[in-house]
């Protein structure tokens, strides 16, 4: 379907509710039409870089987000300039991020100086359009865009979930993206629910995403009967997508959730305590794995050929890492290092697939592309803001952005140690918004 033909249907549905809705206060659906486009990856190529391979996750052409486009122009329209002022005010961790793309661009094994700009633009589009939600909406406001955007979405993907594969309706996977209707099989090998997504992976994380916030609302008594119903939806709608490592990192995203909540005050380190989440992690995933109604996806499918495919894909992380381990090769550049570094590509496999498609591991691309100084920037980070957070959740009310994040940071990491997705142009903003804003709440970096 085209690209402005979807953004155009979209529009109506929000302006309808607009028009319609009795409530007085209403600005809480501009995150919520944020929530529901990003999937559809609705953009306009405004330049690319002069080749046939994607260079890295985020891809090869220069793009705006034309959703994003529509809200800065309605919030700086309809806002007093002084109360956007704060659009220019940056974090430290922000700052930090800037300084790894000026490193990455006078990085002399930077391939493609382009890629790492397009990733610097896609990046910082969506952290504008947070700061100017962070302006002209209140706590509460984000949270009620939030529910209702991802309530939107989750009925009417557990809808198309149902179409396919459960009634094997393949049409409706093609709705959205063309290339969706191969990797809805992945490739053949097994069906996949796609929701609005590219591939069943993309859904899985979208619904890791939204099992974790709506868990976070039950958990904190928000709208707990509609939260309960909205997180049984993307459980289901997660399991249509037959994807193992979701389902693995769905269970333990939920035990640590709910581990850290009930222990935030607590030193959550202690034997004790590991313990009363390790055991009950484990003796699940077991049951998964081997017992389970879905047991034969680890155990009888694809997944030793997976397993291998992975291992290549690892295998050549390292050579890159090898040339060049300290500033890595430039963010969102690996594939392009391969391509121009093709006789080392060759050493480890001659099959195309692996040099066409990013590192299937998000914390190896990282390593790859921003090399030991941005990988260790990446893991502190991360530690600390996970512990801040922890802190927050025992200190005030304002819980359900904190504890979403700190579930959202453990599904991004288990996942990604076998897939790319939550780097790709439909996930990352996700990540990204409920990292930006969780530091605005808990007002730290």
């Amino acid at each position: 379907m085209s690209t402005f033909i979807i953004l155009e249907l979209i529009l109506l549905f929000y302006f309808s509710r607009i028009l319609f809705s009795r409530e007085k206060n209403k600005k809480y659906l501009l995150l919520s039409f944020f929530i529901v486009s990003v999937p559809f990856e609705l953009t306009k190529v405004i330049g690319s870089e002069n080749t046939q391979l994607v260079s890295g996750t985020l891809g090869s052409n220069i793009m705006i987000i034309l959703p994003n486009l529509f809200l800065l122009g309605i919030i700086i329209l309809t806002h007093e300039w002084k109360k956007l002022k704060r659009i220019f005010l940056f974090d430290f961790w922000v700052k930090i991020l800037f300084m790894l793309i000026i490193v990455s661009l006078i990085n002399p094994n930077n391939s493609s100086l382009i890629s790492t700009v397009i990733f610097a633009i896609f990046v910082f589009q969506y952290l504008i359009l947070f700061n100017l939600f962070h302006s002209t909406l209140s706590y509460f406001q984000i949270i009620e865009g939030l529910f209702d955007g991802f309530r939107v979405a989750s009925i009417i993907q557990l809808i198309l979930a149902i179409c396919f594969p459960i009634l094997k309706m393949k049409t409706v996977t093609s709705l959205f993206h063309t290339a969706s209707i191969e990797w809805s099989t992945r490739l053949g090998s097994r069906d996949g629910a796609v929701g609005f997504f590219v591939s069943p992976g993309n859904l899985a994380i979208f619904n890791m995403i939204a099992i974790a916030f709506f868990f976070s609302c039950y958990t904190n008594k928000i709208k707990k009967t509609y939260s309960l119903i909205f997180l049984i939806f993307n459980i289901i709608t997660l399991f249509l997508t037959y994807s193992r490592t979701a389902y693995l990192s769905t269970v333990v995203m939920i035990f640590c959730m709910y581990f850290i909540n009930r222990y935030s005050a607590k030193n959550i380190f202690s034997i004790v305590n590991l313990l009363k989440v390790i055991l009950p992690i484990c003796l699940i995933l077991s049951w998964v794995v081997f017992y389970s109604p879905v047991s034969d996806l680890f155990l009888k499918s694809d997944g030793t050929e997976q397993y291998d495919n992975r291992m290549v894909h690892w295998l050549m992380a390292g050579n890159i890492f090898s040339a060049s381990p300290i500033l890595g090769v430039g963010l969102n550049s690996h594939l392009s290092f391969l391509k121009s570094n093709y006789t080392f590509a060759s050493s480890v496999t001659f099959n195309e697939f692996f040099t066409s498609n990013p590192i299937h591991n998000i914390h190896l691309i990282v390593l790859s592309e921003i090399g030991l100084l941005g990988f260790i920037l990446w893991i502190v980070f991360f530690l600390r803001l996970v512990n801040k957070l922890k802190i927050s959740l025992s200190l005030n009310n304002n819980k359900i952005i904190p504890l979403s994040t700190i579930g959202i940071i453990i599904a991004f990491f288990l996942y990604g140690i076998t897939g790319w997705a939550p780097f790709s142009v439909s996930i990352l903003p996700y990540f990204i918004f409920f990292v930006f804003y969780s530091i605005k709440v808990i007002g730290s970096d």
